[in-house]
């Protein structure tokens, strides 16, 4: 199998969301071995609306973190919840991509309602349930519902 250097892999939330979104397996599994840089994150806690440190927590990854260099990669079972993440706004991203306006921002309101506590999660926050991948497809699923206008 090919193998990518940590430089090589990107560095960008939106090039993690393509990678991700895609079809390409080799790619995928060199990101997820590799890790995501916190530059990543960064941009990633930007777009939900998140700061860093709320981010990091969501994942899985010490608070500290946020004072490293952008070039640290997050590795192991933050960077699965990272990608696990990054799923849920690709899958809020296609449900509202013809409602996405100055009005409505996908990205944010996927940051607010990650974070609030919900019935469909036992009054916890969906973001806490990214965990584990049963957890995340239920996230994913409660959102395809909201997509339906199904109450949960």
């Amino acid at each position: 199998m090919p193998s990518s250097t940590p430089e090589s892999l990107p560095s960008s939330v939106e090039d993690l969301i393509e990678i991700i979104g895609g079809s390409g397996f080799n790619e995928k599994i060199q990101l997820e071995r590799a890790g995501i840089t916190l530059g990543s994150i960064k941009q990633l806690a930007d777009l939900l609306g998140w700061t860093l440190a709320d981010t990091l927590e969501a994942i899985g990854s010490p608070a500290t973190l946020r004072f490293s260099r952008n070039g640290v990669r997050v590795t192991g079972l933050p960077c699965m919840r990272c990608v696990e993440l990054i799923r849920t706004v690709l899958l809020v991203r296609a449900l509202y991509r013809d409602t996405a306006s100055n009005e409505f921002a996908p990205d944010r309101w996927l940051g607010r309602w990650l974070a609030s506590p919900a019935l469909a999660f036992a009054r916890q926050r969906p973001v806490d349930w990214l965990d584990t991948p049963t957890g995340a497809e239920y996230v994913r699923h409660v959102i395809q519902a909201i997509g339906a206008g199904a109450y949960l």
